[in-house]
């Protein structure tokens, strides 16, 4: 029991400490009547839903965390059997795609995730690294290793999708020679990246471990991406919320790279975006679309149904349409 009450404590302090924080930082920013027009919402109420909402999302994480070995499909494995217009090896379907996860987490991130990328066609596969003696540059080559071998094992270029630092770590390899084989061709088929800290996190400095203190507000690692980037050589998209409670200042959410897309979903705190159903189907609908475009397959269309739903609830929740760095 006192192991529980620990827990819980826990992820009390957590969700109200790092709610409050983005309250402060919000605030600080922008003028309350301000900040109520963009939410239509009264600001105290729904900061306090938020909390609890935010507690509830971390309690589900600690809950599936246990689970990682039973989602985890490395690239040297087969993976998840395919449903929908689902691919055999150089066959039809939008084809393979690597989840990479965030910081202190693991491939239980993914439980809801699979299932969807599952009925679209996709291969899927996820990878899993441990965020203590490590570092960012390390993973980055991980992660290349990873693409090259799908690439090599189906013959057609990977989607690639990562939460957080997972995104980071996505948007430093498509800046990297390695995203391209040697005779120049892509060997990613489009990348979708969710709540990833492009510019950093002033929690950072609250992190364990040098990877999550590496990932402070305009630190050095973020300045060394920025000197690094240059145009994805596939379709690229980074979604972020309004109210991400792990990335202070809300700026750090917005990507400076040349060549990517953006788009911001419906408020939600960072690990909720894992979980939250339209923003998995605007994902999905992404890679989905520009897969299949890539490689002359044909995307399953139920996706295609859901994208006309997505749009439709777009429209009357506000949703901004995507923005483009040329």
């Amino acid at each position: 029991m006192a192991v529980l009450a620990v827990l819980f404590a826990g992820i009390a302090f957590c969700a109200v400490f790092t709610n409050l924080v983005y309250w402060y930082e919000a605030l600080s920013a922008h003028e309350p009547d301000a900040l109520r027009a963009k939410f239509r919402r009264a600001l105290l109420p729904w900061a306090l839903v938020r909390i609890v909402r935010t507690g509830l999302t971390q309690l589900a994480v600690f809950c599936l965390w246990p689970l990682a070995p039973f989602f985890h499909h490395p690239p040297s494995r087969a993976p998840y059997r395919v449903r929908g217009n689902g691919l055999a090896q150089g066959g039809d379907g939008p084809g393979p795609v690597l989840l990479v996860h965030g910081l202190y987490h693991n491939p239980s991130a993914w439980f809801l995730t699979i299932g969807r990328l599952r009925r679209a066609g996709f291969a899927v596969h996820t990878s899993w690294y441990w965020s203590f003696a490590t570092d960012f540059e390390a993973l980055r080559d991980q992660l290349a290793r990873d693409v090259e071998t799908l690439h090599a094992r189906y013959g057609r270029p990977v989607a690639l999708v990562g939460h957080s630092l997972g995104g980071l770590l996505i948007r430093s390899y498509m800046a990297s020679p390695a995203s391209r084989a040697d005779d120049g061709v892509c060997r990613v088929a489009t990348v979708v990246t969710l709540g990833a800290p492009h510019q950093g996190s002033k929690l950072a400095a609250l992190a364990v471990g040098r990877l999550g203190r590496s990932l402070i507000w305009r630190g050095a690692l973020v300045r060394a991406l920025e000197a690094r980037d240059r145009p994805p050589c596939a379709p690229a998209l980074s979604l972020y919320s309004p109210i991400d409670n792990m990335v202070f200042p809300q700026e750090g959410l917005r990507i400076r790279a040349p060549g990517w897309q953006e788009a911001e979903t419906a408020p939600l705190d960072h690990v909720a975006m894992l979980f939250h159903t339209a923003t998995l189907r605007r994902a999905t609908r992404f890679l989905a679309e520009h897969a299949a475009q890539g490689h002359g397959a044909t995307a399953d269309p139920a996706a295609a149904d859901e994208t006309d739903h997505e749009d439709a609830q777009a429209e009357t929740t506000g949703e901004p349409l995507l923005h483009s760095h040329d």
